[in-house]
Order: C-alpha cells, then sequence, then structure tokens
C-alpha cells in the first residue's frame, strides 16, 4: 500500500520512528491520530476543534473512509496505541454531544426570541405608510384603507400593550376621514384617543409621534366648523409639536410641521427658523419614505414664507 506521509508533523512527532523501518515510516502516517487525542486531553476544548479536523484529515490521507481512493480501511501497519484509539473514539462522540447541548437550548430560547423580534404592528406600518404615499386611484386606495383597518383592529385587540398599534391605527381612520365627511368628528376623537394612549405607553414612538401627529392634527382641523374639542388649536399645536421635537431633534418632519403652525399662527419669523431648521436636518434621512415629500414641503413653506 502506498506510504502517506504528512507534510508537516506536529509538534511532539518523533522523528526517530520514522526512518528506514517500513514499519515505522507507515507508524508515522498514524503518529498524528495518536498525538491529536493525547494533545487534546492535556489542553482540554481549545484543542478540541482541531483535533476534530486533523482526524478527517488524518481519515481521508489514510483511507479510512475515502471512496475516491478506494480504501474503506485503515493500512494494515497503521497501529494506534489504545489510549490514542479511545481518545479519537470519545472526541468524536463528544463533537456530536456538545452539538446537541449547546445547539440545542440556544434553539429553544432563542427561537422565539426572533420570531418576537418583528413588532406585530410592522404590517399595519407599511400599509398605512403605503397609503399615505398613494397617489391617483381612489378607488384602489379605499379599498387597501378598508384592508389596514381590519389590521388595525386585529392589532389593538391581540397586542392591548403595543404604543404602535394604537399609533398607526389612529393614522389609518385620518386617511379615512381624507375622503370621508360623513362622521369625521367621530373620527377625529378616534384619532385623539388612539394618539394619546399611543403617547401613555411610549411617547418617543416613532421619533415622538405620537405629539407630533397630534400636533399635526390641531393644525390642520377647521378653524371654525366642529365643536370645539375637534376645531384647530395652534397652541395645542405648538406645544405637542415642540414636545416631540425634544424627543427626536432630528427628525425632520416636526421641525416642517413647526414652521406650518406657526406660519398659521402669524409668526412668520420663528416659521423661518424652523423651516431653516428642518432643511439642516432632511439630508441625514436619505432613506426614509417621505425624503421627497419633506423636500416638497420645504420648497411650498418657502413660497408661502
Amino acid at each position: 500500500m502506498e506510504n502517506r506521509k504528512w507534510r508537516d508533523q506536529p509538534e511532539g512527532w518523533s522523528e526517530a520512528r520514522a526512518g528506514s523501518d517500513p514499519a515505522h515510516d507507515s507508524f508515522a502516517n498514524c503518529s498524528l491520530a495518536t498525538w491529536v487525542p493525547r494533545q487534546s486531553a492535556k489542553g482540554g476544548f481549545l484543542y478540541f476543534p482541531i483535533s476534530i479536523l486533523y482526524f478527517r484529515k488524518w481519515k481521508i490521507e489514510n483511507g479510512g473512509t475515502s471512496r475516491k481512493a478506494g480504501l474503506t480501511t485503515p493500512p494494515p501497519s497503521c497501529q494506534l496505541d489504545r489510549t490514542g484509539a479511545q481518545g479519537m473514539r470519545y472526541l468524536v462522540k463528544m463533537k456530536f454531544l456538545i452539538l446537541l447541548l449547546v445547539l440545542g437550548p440556544l434553539s429553544i430560547v432563542h427561537g422565539p426570541a426572533f420570531a418576537q423580534s418583528i413588532p406585530p404592528w410592522q404590517s399595519l406600518k407599511e400599509i398605512t405608510v403605503k397609503i399615505d404615499l398613494m397617489n391617483g386611484n381612489k378607488k384602489a386606495k379605499a379599498k387597501i384603507i378598508r384592508q389596514a383597518q381590519a389590521i388595525a383592529e386585529q392589532c389593538v385587540a391581540e397586542h392591548p400593550k403595543e404604543a404602535g398599534c394604537y399609533y398607526y391605527r389612529g393614522q389609518v381612520t385620518g386617511l379615512y376621514y381624507e375622503n370621508h365627511i360623513i362622521g369625521y368628528q367621530d373620527g377625529v376623537r378616534a384619532m385623539i384617543a388612539d394618539w394619546q394612549k399611543a403617547k401613555e405607553l411610549d411617547p418617543k414612538f416613532d421619533h415622538g409621534g405620537p405629539d407630533r401627529v397630534l400636533g399635526e392634527l390641531y393644525t390642520d382641523l377647521p378653524k371654525y366648523f366642529g365643536t370645539k374639542d375637534v376645531r384647530q388649536d395652534l397652541n395645542k399645536a405648538i406645544q405637542h409639536i415642540e414636545k416631540s421635537i425634544q424627543i427626536a431633534p432630528d427628525y425632520p418632519t416636526q421641525r416642517i410641521d413647526l414652521a406650518e403652525a406657526l406660519l398659521k399662527a402669524k409668526k412668520i419669523d420663528e416659521a423661518r427658523i424652523a423651516l431653516e431648521a428642518a432643511k439642516e436636518k432632511i439630508p441625514k434621512w436619505p432613506q426614509d419614505p417621505y425624503f421627497s415629500g419633506w423636500q416638497e414641503d420645504v420648497k411650498e413653506l418657502e413660497g408661502e414664507l
């Protein structure tokens, strides 16, 4: 049988064993298989991965399991000492035991955590943003709004402690009443209730979103039509927007909202300052879905100022 030597012998391999004696020369092929278990026993788990890799190399080069070489058993001259053979068998078994003990519990413990890493309101957020950015076909938009309303109700019912469920349900309600006048005052009250609940649960949600959308609402409501609780209130609007700026000073939307509210309140100089601050913040958020919308809003407000 062809003799296959290791090109790089491990530390501890005895040169005296490799010579003209064929038995010793053949034994050199097996020296690594006896050396690895002993070193692994000395070094503990430090040598364990190395021992497995070297064992695989030994098996292939010595024909242990290599079908390509046409060998199914180690060379006859390869005589592992008893300690080495037992150690190697022990290490092979330990390889699977460790995988079972380590990876098994990890899959049990972290599996649910990975599943929970996606918030329950994520799909509601995605459909809400999609509707908000839609243009054109009102029928298609109305259909998606109905789907979003169903998702929002389910989200709140199943996750009553999640600020995002209330936050996006309020937004979906607002999108619905953009094209429905009948019952809009009840819709406004529902929006306020949802956003106040979201604020109670997490005022920092979506970059201070609950205060921001409340500020937007009180800015855009009719000034005279309807009962007092559903009319425009610029003082409330500015208060809410300023709170959202305190929470997330780098987010552009509330800066633009503040400029708009101040403009409607006839505070022109303050509105210009707020708008300049918004222009400085926008370039920091190129991946935000509202990035292009911010730029359009800034141009429109600059024209009014």
